[in-house]
């Protein structure tokens, strides 16, 4: 649990972490190495200087100031290798994020932040004390040998694949839109039908009351009139509402439409991308060292086939001349 608490301000994934973990114990060897080269600067005086009795202050100076500057060589050359380190770690980041068109800054002042700095001290406590523990559990529970992983490109196209599956589930859910608003739209289409029908009802109703009605109405007759302008001013709005709405759901058909070519277009995109990913990893593996090896055995073994093959058709063909002999 204390762990897991320690990871958490952090703010990042499991593999980030673990990757921050490697470099970790990366820094780590290297700083215990320099440590050991340091100790070894104080024996080597130790050793080979301090041998007489008694020195004087001179002769002590000068022993001072040979260490003192075989420490500060060291001191200084760990200090560069620390920077050269860094700066190819981030170019290595740099040009991962110029893969994908990304730009990515570094915050200077952030490497003065003692409040960060005191989270990845913990971090890197518990980690080594985590790590520790692992390891011995790992090495008391087996000793077999692991086996090598597989030659893979874990760069461009394990991300290409995550895109290819971001973008097949957006085509997914457009596709989904679509069947959704094609109901939408042969629903709209009915109820204008019907609606339509209801209208031309009314009109021949009401051209059937204009010819029945006399010359000179009455007040019911006017009440009726008003009535019937009221029905038809109803009928016309609808039919504009109605119009209107299939004109919006036309609109977003041909948006999701547009949406779904642009899809299928990038899809197929990525994937000859992948391909030539996956032709540069071919190429790859052929140059290798181990591949060439291997090629190498393959023909050699192939050679011995023939051969014995060889040295068994002339075997067999001696065990016939042999038989015919003897009848």
């Amino acid at each position: 649990v204390v762990h897991q608490e320690d990871q958490q301000p952090l703010g990042l994934n499991e593999h980030h972490k673990q990757e921050l973990v490697d470099f970790m114990r990366f820094c780590r060897y290297q700083r215990m190495q320099k440590l050991r080269t340091v100790v070894a600067c104080f024996n080597n005086a130790k050793d080979t200087r301090f041998l007489e009795p008694t020195y004087t202050s001179d002769e002590i100076a000068e022993i001072f100031s040979e260490v003192e500057k075989e420490v500060r060589d060291e001191v200084e050359g760990e200090l560069l290798h620390m920077t050269h380190t860094s700066v190819l770690l981030l170019r290595g980041l740099f040009l991962q994020a110029q893969e994908w068109h990304l730009k990515l800054q570094a915050d200077t002042a952030q490497l003065e932040n003692m409040d960060l700095l005191e989270k990845i001290k913990k971090f890197e406590e518990a980690e080594s004390a985590f790590g520790k523990e692992t390891d011995a559990l790992k090495q008391a529970a087996t000793n077999k040998p692991s086996k090598l992983n597989p030659l893979h490109d874990a760069g461009a196209s394990k991300l290409m694949s995550m895109e290819i599956e971001k973008l097949a589930s957006q085509n997914n859910d457009l596709r989904e839109r679509i069947k959704l608003l094609e109901e939408q739209v042969s629903s709209a289409l009915r109820t204008k039908s019907e609606l339509n029908k209801l209208l031309n009802d009314a009109n021949a109703e009401i051209l059937t009351l204009k010819n029945i009605a006399p010359v000179k109405p009455d007040d019911g007759e006017v009440r009726v009139s008003d009535e019937l302008n009221e029905v038809k001013e109803e009928l016309e709005h609808l039919k504009f509402s109605l119009a209107k709405g299939s004109e919006d759901d036309e609109a977003a058909k041909k948006q999701l439409e547009s949406d779904l070519t642009s899809t299928k277009h990038r899809l197929l995109e990525i994937q000859e991308q992948l391909d030539i990913k996956e032709k540069e990893l071919d190429k790859k593996l052929n140059q290798t060292a181990a591949f060439a090896n291997l090629k190498k055995i393959l023909v050699s073994k192939n050679d011995v086939i023939r051969k014995l093959r060889s040295k068994i058709q002339e075997h067999g063909i001696q065990l016939e001349e042999e038989c015919r002999e003897e009848d």
